[in-house]
């Protein structure tokens, strides 16, 4: 099954594997609700700066925001965690939001001015890297909605 959503900067293509078992994802509607919402200013490169959010950032908000807001929250070894447990281990979703392997993402950019690290073509396996390539949260949490459960 493939989806596809077409903006002025760039293409997202959604394609998942006919074989491809949705999992469980704690918080998965009040999530999408959240990214949806317009509260919640998009931002790059960590969790929360003080005014704007990745969209993992947006997910800890919900149930940890005071940790959030005072630093307790880390990404260290490529994992964010919340106190003691990993992302996987506290809402069912991988390592900085690890796509599934049965799932592919892929951002295609007509002109790439906006970020130095962007080629024509970005294969991103982790939600991490889809926010941080520029693509809006409307069309991240219509991603989530279709991978997980």
């Amino acid at each position: 099954m493939k989806h596809t959503w077409k903006r002025k900067r760039y293409t997202v293509t959604l394609t998942i594997d006919e074989n491809h078992v949705p999992t469980k994802l704690t918080h998965k509607r009040r999530w999408i609700k959240a990214l949806k919402s317009g509260k919640y200013k998009q931002g790059e490169n960590m969790l929360f700066n003080g005014v704007e959010y990745c969209c993992l950032g947006v997910l800890a908000s919900l149930t940890h925001h005071d940790q959030l807001l005072h630093g307790a929250l880390t990404l260290t070894d490529r994992q964010l965690r919340i106190g003691t447990q990993s992302l996987e281990e506290k809402y069912g979703i991988g390592s900085q939001g690890n796509i599934p392997p049965t799932c592919e993402v892929t951002i295609r950019y007509p002109k790439c001015s906006k970020k130095t690290h962007c080629r024509d073509t970005d294969n991103c396996h982790k939600l991490t890297m889809i926010n941080d390539c520029g693509v809006s949260f409307t069309i991240i949490a219509q991603i989530i909605d279709l991978i997980w459960k």
